[in-house]
């Protein structure tokens, strides 16, 4: 119950945040500068930590750290369409020393 809370009063942020999506990679795209990689890292960030993860680690290095462990199946696809865009996205993103704080 207390989960459901916390993650509807949350919700408009993450929304919001979801909406800054494409215009942050549309940016990056269009200028491949690091304040606008450095703000798509944010948002991924934003996401995991909605998601009651560790708020220093993406997405991808959760997904790819429960894919690895043989985890549940949600990680794994995620994981599996992002190896359609970027191959080894989810391994390569992995970060050991993140995580742990959530």
């Amino acid at each position: 119950m207390r989960n459901a809370i916390f993650v509807l009063a949350y919700s408009p942020i993450w929304l919001m945040g979801l909406a800054m999506l494409p215009l942050a990679a549309m940016t990056w795209l269009a200028f491949r500068d690091r304040k606008s990689l450095n703000v798509l890292i944010a948002i991924d960030q934003l996401g995991n930590a909605l998601a009651l993860g560790d708020p220093d680690e993406t997405i991808s290095s959760r997904a790819g750290k429960c894919a690895r462990k043989g985890g549940n199946r949600p990680c794994y696809w995620l994981c599996r369409m992002l190896h359609l865009v970027d191959p080894g996205h989810c391994e390569g993103s992995i970060e050991a020393d993140e995580g742990d704080s959530a």
